[in-house]
């Protein structure tokens, strides 16, 4: 059920996926929670992108568009996220489907000790090259959306 939606903007012929189905991977982005990442929905794999931020009263929740990538666009997350975890840690891996799970050891915070590499991660994936990967990400068909 790919969308070939224009502008990429939640719609009725993607409608919101049930939160209950949905399994967080690994996080890309973070801010007081995921902003976006990895996850996976009924046994497939897909990217969640978050778009907007709405607060009302005590409440607070984010929106978020859930991208189907090709398979161009998994090799360059793959192998992104590979080398974030070889060089950062695995402190955004939620689950054992995550690359990093193999890696996770109780401890799985990250420290500048553990992990005396960690610029050689930000020296490969400059802010240029970073932007360029979530452009091609947001380019995708937009599979669905939800709130969290």
């Amino acid at each position: 059920m790919t969308n070939s939606n224009k502008s990429n903007k939640p719609n009725k012929s993607n409608l919101p996926l049930d939160l209950k189905e949905i399994k967080f991977i690994y996080a890309n982005d973070w801010y007081d929670y995921f902003l976006s990442g990895v996850i996976e929905y009924r046994g497939k794999r897909y990217y969640a992108d978050c778009f907007d931020e709405v607060y009302e009263k005590n409440t607070r929740y984010r929106k978020y568009k859930v991208y189907d990538l090709g398979e161009a666009q998994w090799t360059e997350e793959d192998k992104k996220h590979e080398t974030f975890v070889k060089y950062v840690g695995t402190h955004f891996c939620f689950t054992e489907s995550s690359v990093g799970a193999a890696h996770r050891s109780k401890d799985n915070s990250f420290s500048a000790a553990k992990y005396p590499d960690y610029m050689k991660f930000y020296e490969e994936y400059t802010s240029e090259k970073y932007s360029e990967l979530v452009k091609r990400i947001r380019e995708s068909p937009v599979f669905g959306w939800f709130q969290y």
